[in-house]
């Protein structure tokens, strides 16, 4: 479980990141992107503290068979709950390359999800991969804006844009 908290504390770490790099972002056209996706990113970041979950709670039971589909984890946005699938915790609680998968980042990703916090997000069509990257590249603005992927990928790449 250390490796679950330490993953929470991940994605409130990349969602502070990303919400300060959306604030600076240099080509602020149109502006309402840049405000929706700092405000996004701050509500991400206060939903992340460890053992304080106001929006949602992260469970690993599966008592509905959610995790027979290869899934890392799974999100019921109007309840709030989030399953870690097993095949979520094998992954690195980090990694340090961009578009990699890694437990913060999918906490994240499924953090986006849930109602209460901003607006909540969706897994855009699964058939053309943009739920994932750099599928989630192909999507207009008006859809990136609501693609869960779209925050997780860009909060995984500025941290590691900050660490170099």
């Amino acid at each position: 479980m250390a490796d679950l908290e330490n993953a929470i504390l991940g994605c409130q770490t990349l969602a502070e990141g990303a919400a300060a790099a959306a604030a600076n972002e240099p080509n602020r056209d149109p502006d309402q992107y840049v405000n929706y996706t700092r405000d996004k990113f701050n509500a991400v970041a206060d939903e992340c503290v460890p053992r304080a979950w106001t929006q949602g709670r992260i469970t690993c039971i599966d008592n509905v068979f959610e995790c027979e589909w290869d899934s890392l984890a799974t999100t019921q946005p109007y309840t709030g709950r989030i399953l870690i699938c097993p095949s979520g915790f094998i992954l690195p609680v980090f990694t340090q390359h961009c578009h990699v998968q890694d437990m913060a980042t999918t906490v994240l990703h499924e953090v986006t999800h849930l109602y209460g916090v901003h607006h909540p997000t969706l897994d855009f069509s699964y058939s053309i991969g943009a739920d994932v990257w750099p599928g989630c590249k192909s999507l207009p603005d008006y859809l990136a804006k609501y693609s869960a992927e779209t925050y997780a990928s860009y909060a995984q790449c500025e941290k590691r844009q900050a660490q170099s």
